[in-house]
């Protein structure tokens, strides 16, 4: 067959087939383009891709994540350290972020919102930021009770996919869509990588479509509350899920065992310290973990537990 039929038949589509037009990069163009830096939604988690905050149930992933939306949308300046990383202002730039409810009521998120309001009463410059953001910056869907479900069994986006992401490209240079969680918006089976691949492709394609980075809160099996070395493996369900992101925090209670090797006796004490980890970090550097503090309803505030036993000297 000639060169002439191989092109034909390439060429040809079947009944119902859309013809795909390749996009191409010659390595030539790579090497003279002139690359911008990486835009970092949080440290190591660029704009434009799929990322990954697990934890168990009842840690505090739902307010660390409202509060990280709020210094995303500040540019850093709502300080509450929540990753360990100091945050560079000249470098950040000023944009939205999207939270898709689809766990907890608008009444639950208005009572974690006002929560994280209180936490600044003492400073009325963080409460000014608080509520200019709140008004053009940082907007919810509160989606539970509406039957919503983005991804179908059959892999395929949903109306309700295409309505997030048209609101997002409405928005002031949305640069943050967080999905909470990734369990409540697709109808796909959790424990299959096919099918899992085929969810994170979809939320590939939002990111694209968007040019947000998109952040999946995702459960960990409760065989995970004291192992604090599972690293992503402690996410519930495909491996897939991991696989695909290409950035995963982890947040994780102390343990009984770590509480011990520091001293602390109190289990309720010891229940409100919450390791943060960051276990993937394909772009960007690796954080080392930090420790946040639960306090008044629920707010998380950075802080350092007492260090091991070891650490100061002892056997």
């Amino acid at each position: 067959m000639s060169k002439d039929d191989n092109k034909k038949n390439a060429d040809q589509k079947q009944p119902g087939q859309q013809k795909i037009t390749l996009p191409v990069l010659k390595a030539a163009e790579a090497f003279t383009a002139d690359i911008p830096d990486p835009d970092y939604v949080l440290p190591a988690f660029m704009r434009g891709d799929v990322g990954i905050l697990s934890a168990a149930g009842g840690t505090g992933k739902s307010f660390w994540m409202l509060q990280a939306s709020f210094q995303v949308a500040a540019c850093g300046y709502c300080d509450y350290d929540l990753s360990g990383a100091s945050v560079n202002h000249k470098d950040s730039k000023i944009g939205s972020v999207l939270y898709v409810s689809l766990e907890d009521s608008q009444y639950q998120v208005m009572r974690r919102l006002k929560s994280i309001r209180k936490h600044w009463k003492s400073d009325s410059e963080s409460n000014d930021w608080l509520d200019d953001l709140g008004e053009d910056f940082f907007h919810i869907l509160p989606l539970v009770g509406t039957g919503a479900v983005l991804i179908d069994a059959e892999h395929q986006a949903t109306a309700f996919y295409d309505a997030i992401v048209e609101y997002a490209q409405t928005m002031n240079d949305c640069r943050l869509i967080v999905i909470d969680t990734l369990r409540r918006s697709h109808d796909c089976d959790e424990n299959n990588n096919g099918a899992m691949s085929a969810v994170l492709r979809q939320f590939e394609r939002m990111a694209a479509q968007t040019n947000a980075a998109v952040l999946l809160i995702h459960h960990e099996g409760k065989g995970s509350l004291n192992d604090s070395e599972a690293g992503t493996a402690a996410s519930r369900g495909a491996s897939a899920i991991t696989d695909n992101a290409r950035w995963h925090m982890r947040l994780q209670r102390m343990t009984k065992h770590d509480a011990e090797r520091r001293g602390i006796e109190s289990d309720e004490l010891r229940r409100k310290w919450i390791r943060v980890s960051n276990e993937k970090a394909n772009y960007g550097e690796e954080m080392a973990e930090a420790w946040l503090m639960r306090g008044e309803a629920g707010v998380l505030d950075s802080g350092n537990p007492p260090e091991p036993e070891k650490k100061r000297g002892k056997i």
